[in-house]
Parts: C-alpha cells; structure tokens; sequence
C-alpha cells in the first residue's frame, strides 16, 4: 500500500470548546514532531517536521535517492512550490512534485470524524473506504491514540495499522502490512502543538540559487562537481555492463548541451516487464473448407494436418477469449496479451550553476519517455513539430515553474528533451544535433 488512500464519508458533529478544522476535529496553529521511518526497500530515516497550515518543513539528513546521505537539508513546501535546500550548497532545487507525498501530509487530519470512533461498529466502517477495525486505544509520544487497522477489501494481503491521535485526529504512527508482517513503518517519537517558541522558518534564505527540477536529487548534489566526468564516458560504462549492450549501441547517443550548461549525471533506469496486447486472427471456416477442397481435388495428404492445425488454432482462441471466437464464416479473432521488456531508459542532466538553468535528455531503445518527464495533465496535448526531419511534439508547460520539453522518434528509439530557461527553438537544434555513442 502506497501511502494512506481516504476516500470517507465524512460524518458531521459538533463538540463545544475547540476551533474545528478538516473532518470535525480541532484545529492547531502549528505542529513539530520528531520522526522515523524504517522498512524493506526504504533506508532509515530520522527527521523534524514542522507544519503551520499549509506550509511544511523537513530537516534531515538521510539520504534522497541514494543522494544526500549525511548531508544536512531542508525539504520546503509553501505557497511558492516545494523545495529541497542544501545550505552547504546555498541553492535549492525546485521540485516538479514532492520527493515524498506521504510525508507531505504528515499532520492533516483524517477526514472521518472523532465520533467513528466512539460509536457502532457500523458508524466507525462508515469512516473508512475498506474492512476496518478498531484495535484499542495506546499512546504514542505520550499521547492517546485509536489503533485502527484497515484494508483494501476483505481478503487482501495488504492492510495498514493507523495510531490516530485520539484529540487532533493526525496519524503518530503507521505501519503497511503483508500477510500480517510490517514491511514498512513511520512513528512520532516527539510531538508539540502550537508552541510560542516555535519560530523556525517556510521560506528560502534571502540570495538562495534556485535550480528548476527538470533534474533530480541526484544531480542537484553534484552542484559542486559538475563536469567532473562527462557524458559519454559514463553512458559507456553504463552500456558495457549491459546484456544487452549489442542493441543498445543501435540506439544510445550523447548531445552537446548549450554553454554554460555543465553535464552533472547520468541515470539508467532498467528494463520493466509490460503487458503487450495483440489481435489474433485465424481463416473463417469457408475459407479453410476451400482450401480443404482443394487439397483434396489436388490429392493431397495435407488436409488432416491442416484441419488438426485449424482446431488447436480454435481451441487457443477460445482459451484467450471466449466470446470472440467463431465457428461460423466470420473472421476469428481474438486478443493475445503477452509479457516483454523494454530496453530501458538513460536520463543525462545538466546544470548551469550560474543562471539555474537546466536540461534533461531522455533515450530508450523502445519506449515514449513523455510521461517519465511529466504527468500529462502538466504537459498538456502539445504541437507538432519537425525535429531530425521526422514528427515530433513539443509541449509548454508553465507550472510549478517554465519549462519546454521535445519528444521525437527515431526509427524504434525514442528521445526527449526537457529544459529550464530555454526555448523550443533552442531544443530543436540541440535534439538536431544528436550523435550516436562511440
């Protein structure tokens, strides 16, 4: 389970005395917790987090992406947008979305109201979106929580045990299970409401750099050491470390990036198994009775093979799709859905530490890399445009910040371009000059 999913039925009370905020239960001018998190696929992780309204901090320094290990940060979220700050560094980068969405919403109540929880069993599951229950009370930083536990539906593996604090109605403590095991864990070891001496800041420091999050974590951090190693040596190593290197060297390229745009890092995300759909036709019975025919008046012996061919053909198509098979003279269609890989994408960023300027260059053997760029709804329908002599799309996106993404198709190969603080019109020349890896 990925994140807490509410989708409630909110239930309307009245209780005197409290100022009422999200779903009935009492609002509070501001929050700082103490947090960890551990689990399977995700390291550990301590950090403060702070929430005044809508604004949030994080301060940690656990690692990003396998970036920032170590390294003190801030994670900012206000009416400006979402940024990850480094003071080392004294620039931020601004993010597209948030590096964890989950954590985003630490300290928002739940929309069910406080009275689920006191009420019949039939009350509280109108609160919740799947099977729930109600475990008791315990407290969590010295403070009195619901334990509910909750699912997807009545027989799922997956469930999730919810510490609910029992005034506010914010989650101190969460656990993801499968088959009853916790795979994943964040609890409040600290907490404090609305505390006078609490004056830590949602803003960026006066003179931050700003860096566009066309680039990731992992490239921001290298803010220090651009150009260090460049482009196609480490697609090299990439490559050669690839079973598929063979195919790959049809396909994998390197661009010259505008000056003052230095090459940070390359990423390299691994082939994914899709689910490929195709249709399946066969030849309708008359069809198959002539050519039967015909082997018969030609003498031929070919007609038990072909006819046996014809019934397994049947009996598959029946088996892949019941309802579209024929046995009449109709075409007999079906559709047959199957598991490939795809060859994987490389994604190579640059910076200009000077302006913030930044440019991502997407490749893949096989597949669009559109919406590894960016949501759609962000991106838009897009406009034509001609790129290396073939069709392209270029779209024009203005929010969380402006930036101008290409996608071309090069035979199977696709390639994309998305930059910060340049043009279309510089993209095309850039994506114009495009040289395969040597």
């Amino acid at each position: 389970m990925q994140g807490t999913k509410w989708n409630m039925v909110v239930v309307g009370c009245v209780v005197a005395g409290f100022a009422w905020g999200k779903g009935g239960w009492p609002s509070f001018d501001s929050v700082r917790m103490t947090v960890k998190e551990k689990g399977e696929i995700r390291s550990d992780k301590t950090y403060i987090f702070v929430r005044r309204g809508n604004d949030t901090r994080v301060e940690g320094t656990f690692a990003i992406n396998a970036s920032f290990a170590k390294v003190p940060h801030v994670e900012l979220a206000n009416t400006t947008g979402q940024f990850l700050f480094v003071p080392e560094f004294g620039s931020a980068l601004k993010l597209l979305w948030p590096i964890d969405q989950d954590r985003l919403n630490l300290a928002v109540p739940i929309p069910a109201c406080r009275i689920v929880f006191d009420g019949p069993k039939e009350l509280l599951q109108e609160g919740f979106p799947g099977p729930v229950r109600l475990d008791g009370k315990e407290k969590i930083a010295g403070r009195d929580c619901y334990v509910v536990t909750t699912a997807d539906g009545p027989n799922s593996a997956y469930q999730e045990k919810l510490w609910i604090d029992e005034t506010y109605g914010i989650l101190l403590k969460k656990q993801n299970l499968e088959q009853g095991k916790a795979t994943f864990e964040r609890v409040v070891t600290e907490i404090s409401f609305n505390s006078k001496s609490d004056t830590v800041g949602f803003e960026l420091p006066v003179g931050t750099k700003v860096v566009n999050g066309i680039v990731s974590p992992g490239s921001f951090e290298k803010l220090g050491a651009l150009g260090e190693i460049g482009m196609a040596a480490e697609l090299a190593t990439y490559v050669s470390k690839e079973r598929n290197s063979a195919t790959m060297a049809g396909w994998v390229s390197v661009i010259s990036a505008p000056a003052g745009l230095k090459y940070a890092t390359t990423s390299y995300r691994p082939p994914v198994r899709i689910w490929r759909t195709t249709v399946v036709t066969v030849p309708n019975a008359a069809t198959q009775n002539s050519r039967n025919n015909n082997d018969n008046n030609n003498g031929s012996d070919r007609t038990s093979r072909r006819q046996r061919i014809r019934e397994q053909q049947l009996a598959r198509i029946q088996t892949m799709n019941p309802t579209s098979a024929r046995i009449n003279n109709r075409p007999q269609t079906a559709t047959k859905t199957e598991a490939v890989f795809t060859e994987g994408m490389f994604v190579s960023e640059f910076i200009d530490p000077e302006t913030g300027k930044t440019l991502a260059f997407y490749q893949s053997g096989d597949t669009d890399p559109t919406q590894s760029i960016a949501p759609k709804s962000m991106l838009g329908a897009g406009e034509d445009i001609l790129v290396n002599g073939t069709k392209g799309k270029v779209y024009s996106t203005k929010e969380p910040f402006q930036f101008v993404t290409v996608v071309w198709k090069s035979g199977s190969a696709w390639y994309g371009l998305a930059a910060s603080g340049l043009s279309a019109e510089q993209l095309v020349p850039i994506a114009n000059g495009v040289k395969r890896l040597q």
